[in-house]
């Protein structure tokens, strides 16, 4: 009798499970005491970016790893270099995220900067320690809403604490990023920015 009513209960549960989908969250929050609404900087795999857009909390979204679902891991970060034709190739650090709780209303921070075309993602450990200003020529921010055609561009500073990415594989890196940012996109800025992530294969993809 136990073993029917366990069976029954396990028949009922994965269906429910594979409509509303099963997942392990990977990130970790932990409140900064001193500046409301954000995360304490980290340099330990949280995975997650905070900071405040004129003035309101902002927050990357969850990193989630599927069992049941949903299918494919959900990241919150990207690395991208993307190939122009030129002597110069566009790397891309894309954060998707949203305010407060808001997360149907997701929208992406990005820092683009310029490469020279032969550049690979371990090239990317030799700007761990620096400072890096976008200010136009070398580079720029967009803030971009999801599924709304608006876009805004700015200037701003990056600087990486960490950023040590390894091959595990052809075409494959992995490794971990943080850091501070601010950006002004003239309308909006933002400011008290802080990152922290381990970094997966899927994460770093480049042409």
């Amino acid at each position: 009798m136990i073993q029917y009513y366990c069976k029954q209960i396990f028949y009922w549960l994965v269906p429910v499970l594979m409509v509303t989908g099963c997942g392990i969250n990977e990130t970790h929050y932990f409140a900064d005491a001193e500046n409301d609404g954000i995360a304490i900087f980290s340099n330990t795999g949280n995975n997650l970016l905070t900071c405040y857009i004129d003035a309101k909390p902002w927050r990357t979204i969850a990193r989630q790893q599927g069992i049941l679902g949903p299918p494919r891991p959900t990241y919150e970060v990207y690395i991208q270099k993307r190939l122009s034709g030129t002597g110069k190739d566009t790397l891309s650090i894309s954060w998707e995220g949203y305010f407060g709780t808001r997360d149907t209303l997701r929208r992406f921070i990005t820092a683009r900067l310029a490469v020279d075309s032969g550049f690979s993602a371990t090239d990317l450990n030799a700007l761990q320690g620096r400072r890096i200003s976008l200010e136009g020529s070398n580079g720029y921010f967009l803030d971009s809403a999801r599924n709304v055609y608006s876009v805004l561009m700015g200037t701003g500073h990056l600087y990486f604490h960490t950023l040590q990415l390894e091959s595990t594989g052809p075409g494959a890196f992995s490794g971990s990023m943080s850091g501070l940012m601010d950006a002004d996109f003239g309308t909006e800025k933002i400011t008290n920015g802080r990152f922290d992530h381990s970094i997966s294969p899927e994460q770093v993809q480049f042409q």
